[in-house]
């Protein structure tokens, strides 16, 4: 009996570590970039804040998300291979806020009006596609990282969609 006890006592004690959270405060980066049925991993990400040119208070935010073929180097990147660029406003400086922002020409906020998608096609060459209509869904927001979610079609009438959660580069421009 006694033996059985201390096997069902190391089996809670298993049970109990390999069930607790890592509370370490660190999240997870991963993303994905879906065009039509092919899909690709975003592994990086820039932010340029435009903050300081506000319009009405709304603020511009550039959001590119890219594939691990790029290399960052403050706003600027080397490389060849996939990503997404948006144009974003937002009622908040600084970040963007939490919510659904929707692809429309006239830079209001909770908006997009720029946006295009690189990738390469199957004989290896660039190309850039500009996007004609979707949704940005923001459920996490700072100005170094973001959890974000997008579907759009682009100028072929395909659709675009993907995932990005993690950090970015976070760029403030200055006013000019």
């Amino acid at each position: 009996m006694r033996k059985f006890n201390l096997i069902i006592l190391l089996l809670s004690i298993i049970t109990i570590s390999c069930n607790s959270s890592d509370d370490s405060g660190i999240e997870e980066q991963s993303g994905f970039l879906r065009i039509g049925e092919v899909e690709f991993e975003l592994a990086n990400g820039i932010s340029e804040d435009y903050s300081d040119d506000s319009i009405n208070e709304v603020y511009n935010i550039d959001l590119t998300f890219l594939s691990s073929e790029f290399t960052i180097d403050g706003k600027d990147y080397t490389g060849n291979g996939e990503g997404i660029y948006f144009e974003i406003y937002s009622p908040t400086p600084n970040k963007l806020s939490t919510g659904i922002y929707e692809y429309n020409q006239t830079g209001t906020s909770l908006s997009f009006d720029d946006a295009t998608v690189f990738y390469k096609d199957s004989d290896g060459e660039n190309l850039e596609k500009g996007i004609n209509s979707g949704t940005i869904t923001v459920t996490k927001s700072e100005n170094d990282y973001y959890e974000l979610t997008f579907e759009c079609v682009d100028e072929l009438s395909r659709t675009i969609t993907g995932r990005y959660n993690g950090n970015v580069n976070y760029i403030l421009e200055p006013k000019e």
